[in-house]
């Protein structure tokens, strides 16, 4: 079991400058920003005709949203250029399209898509399947959830 203090064995974060990182010096570094910690139910929810989405996190190199959705929600085949948008299956079987591959989902899988590459997903039932989908960076995806 590792130190609490250790990220990784290797070095003392506590003593490190927060710029370097497993002997590298990090370039371009974000100021740091409060943690977000959300538990079961909590987040930012938003209650759609076949769906719930909820704003679990929201930071400008990461958002993650849990979606709960009904049988008859599909997400058309689309790209993004600009952020990986990611899954993983908590509940239900999520049929998700990457490229020509469509595979069957069940909990415990994870689905990574990179930047443009067409992807899409799909409940086809016979309950609620719900997923965390993140997106990395954010690039506006949180905004575009309130603004549906």
């Amino acid at each position: 079991m590792r130190d609490a203090g250790r990220c990784c064995g290797k070095h003392d974060e506590r003593r490190q400058d927060p710029r370097r990182a497993h002997g590298r010096t990090l370039t371009g570094i974000i100021r740091p920003v409060a943690a977000t910690i959300n538990g079961p139910g909590e987040g930012e929810r938003f209650d759609r005709d076949n769906r719930v989405v909820t704003i679990k996190a929201e930071l400008p190199q990461l958002s993650v949203n849990e979606i709960a959705f009904d049988p008859d929600f599909e997400v058309s085949p689309h790209r993004h250029d600009d952020h990986v948008d990611a899954f993983y299956v908590l509940e239900g079987t999520v049929e998700f399209t990457v490229g020509d591959e469509t595979v069957q989902a069940g909990p415990g899988t994870f689905v990574a898509i990179p930047p443009d590459t067409v992807h899409g997903f799909a409940n086809r039932g016979p309950g609620r399947a719900r997923v965390l989908n993140f997106h990395a960076p954010d690039a506006g995806f949180a905004a575009w959830i309130r603004q549906q």
